[in-house]
């Protein structure tokens, strides 16, 4: 599998699981609301990494609409994760 990763998506994969594995130890350290702003980083460098693979691509315009799908959903998580948070919080 990781014999097909090019520098650029060795990179985003590492940068991904890095934010994941940080997000974590936030999260068991108490640092819930860092925790949560990191981890929704992962994702956001996931679709990035895969807008750039669809950059390079000559199907563009055939997976364009799937693509378009995966950023509203994982747009629609993270604002979900958001108003949870912002539920719990008292002012």
């Amino acid at each position: 599998m990781f014999k097909k990763f090019t520098t650029a998506d060795t990179l985003l994969f590492i940068a991904a699981f890095l934010s994941l594995i940080f997000s974590e130890i936030l999260y068991f350290r108490g640092e819930v609301n860092d925790a949560i702003f990191i981890g929704i980083w992962v994702p956001s460098i996931l679709a990035f990494g895969i807008y750039l693979k669809l950059l390079n691509s000559n199907k563009m315009t055939e997976i364009i609409p799937y693509f378009a799908g995966l950023i509203t959903l994982l747009f629609g998580v993270g604002f979900l994760l958001a108003l949870k948070e912002m539920k719990n919080q008292k002012f």
